[in-house]
């Protein structure tokens, strides 16, 4: 700057050459030995780490004058992956993780326990045990992976059985049924269960449901200004029982024996894979005047059919003790089941127990289908009873219970169901389904109207449904194998066919 002599600019220029060029060489020179003495790295390159790593394309450019082979995936030692983030491509894959981390130290080939300072991976390691992708068509490898789930996956199923005493909430789910609320309440209040906690979510009720709750002192009332539905409502239940093991839920419309909680806690408490349980409804006597006398089985538990149609066990059969051997069943009816509040937890989608898109109406068969899929069990008890008068906690036959079930049967098998189980059972699946919707474009036109307006809830079906497969520890095909039963097409032709006329 200011007329300096220029000459003397050059020469540093020149200086600063000479020294890079030295600089270099050495760098060369110290890779040349680490090549020598040490094995080639496991880890994938990355950008930046081209004049570190022994066997670099510009390394190896340097020292010898060409590009060195890549070394074949026979070459890699999978004991070496020590502290890797990344395996090359064609190794075993595992998630084992050190003794000092507090996990368990096992090799990574053979699954043996080793001495501390064997080799491992870290712990944050991203990439986790798996199955070799399936070959074949995309059919054939899409029913591949739906087979089996994945490997690692473990169900988040506690293991010390519940006791005998656990605290259980009750939740009556209300709308507009201020005449069946002293009923239930009162059968509640008289449990034999010495640990009962009972709460009413009243849905925006105006024939004073709610003043009709304020005549119990030991009753929670939750007064909801919008109707949420039973599925929100549930959930405001779920959600207040904060200390309780056991969560029933039961409509206003039931009346239970006096030890129908302390049967159903003992048949939960039985195994710790149990996550519900049913007992043995009967439909109330003023819900049929002619047929006064006799115990007509209102329900017993949940069949499954391959045409993704769904039924009370036993309806509408007399009660001559064809249903008094306990057992599992595929679900339970929301009417009136227990169920144990980790395996609601265990199964919840985005923070709901009970999908809210449902509103009312096949919420229940979701959670049963959720709770297999998780390895979760549900149990029918005969020795707990209870009466139920069917229709007692909202209309029948109106346009907005007409188009629930047609657009929530849909939405439970979206999300819940295995596709070549489906693809397979399809022609009773669509001939069923075409049915149905005849039955509302002639019965109930506005409810198959506005039914096509639920296609908005396709998007949000399929996330849910991402996160139910994704967490499912039983493959959807076994399940599907396992509960879903052969359909009786002449009872429900003969029933649709009453309906339409």
């Amino acid at each position: 700057r200011g007329g300096g002599d220029p000459g003397r600019g050059l020469s540093h220029r020149g200086d600063r050459r000479a020294q890079a060029g030295r600089a270099a060489d050495l760098r060369v020179r110290d890779a040349d030995r680490l090549a020598r003495d040490l094995p080639r790295s496991t880890s994938p390159r990355r950008h930046g780490d081209r004049h570190l790593h022994p066997g670099s394309r510009g390394l190896d450019r340097r020292v010898s004058g060409g590009p060195a082979a890549r070394p074949s995936r026979e070459q890699y030692d999978p004991r070496s992956l020590a502290g890797r983030r990344h395996v090359p491509r064609g190794q075993p894959r595992s998630r084992v993780r050190c003794g000092p981390h507090g996990r368990a130290h096992r090799d990574l080939e053979s699954g043996r326990a080793l001495a501390c300072g064997a080799p491992c991976a870290r712990p944050g390691a991203r990439w986790a045990a798996r199955a070799p992708p399936p070959r074949g068509s995309a059919f054939s490898r899409l029913r591949a992976l739906n087979a089996a789930p994945a490997a690692g996956r473990v169900a988040r199923i506690p293991g010390p059985l519940l006791r005998v005493g656990v605290k259980v909430t009750a939740c009556v789910v209300s709308w507009n049924t201020a005449e069946y609320l002293p009923g239930v309440l009162t059968s509640l209040l008289a449990q034999t269960h010495p640990n009962l906690d009972v709460l009413v979510v009243d849905n925006a009720s105006l024939d004073g449901s709610d003043d009709v709750v304020r005549g119990f002192p030991d009753v929670r009332l939750v007064a909801n200004q919008v109707n949420r539905g039973f599925a929100g409502a549930a959930n405001q239940g779920v959600a207040l029982a904060v200390d309780a093991d056991a969560f029933l839920v039961c409509n206003p419309d039931a009346t239970l024996e006096p030890d129908y909680v302390a049967r159903a806690v003992k048949a939960l408490a039985d195994r710790d894979r149990r996550a519900a349980v049913q007992g043995k409804l009967w439909r109330s006597q003023g819900a049929d005047p002619t047929r006064a006398g006799e115990r007509i089985i209102d329900t017993t538990g949940h069949l499954a059919f391959r045409t993704r149609l769904f039924r009370n066990r036993g309806e509408g059969q007399v009660d001559v003790g064809q249903f008094d051997e306990a057992g599992e069943v595929f679900g339970v009816s929301g009417a009136l089941a227990l169920y144990r509040v980790a395996a609601l937890h265990d199964v919840a989608c985005r923070g709901e127990v009970f999908d809210e898109d449902l509103f009312a109406f096949w919420e229940d068969v979701d959670l049963d289908w959720r709770l297999a899929l998780r390895g979760w069990s549900t149990w029918y008890t005969p020795d707990a009873c209870a009466w139920h008068e069917r229709g007692g906690s909202g209309p029948r036959r109106s346009a907005v219970v007409e188009r629930l079930n047609f657009v929530n049967r849909a939405l439970v098998v979206l999300k819940n169901d295995h596709p070549p189980s489906l693809l397979r059972a399809s022609p009773g699946v669509a001939f069923t389904t075409t049915l149905k919707a005849g039955e509302l474009a002639l019965t109930v036109p506005s409810a198959f109207l506005r039914s096509l307006g639920s296609v908005r809830l396709i998007p949000r079906t399929l996330e849910r449904r991402r996160h139910v497969q994704r967490n499912a520890t039983v493959a959807p095909a076994e399940v599907v194998a396992r509960w879903f039963e052969p359909f009786d097409y002449s009872d429900w032709m003969r029933a649709w066919w009453r309906r339409v006329r």
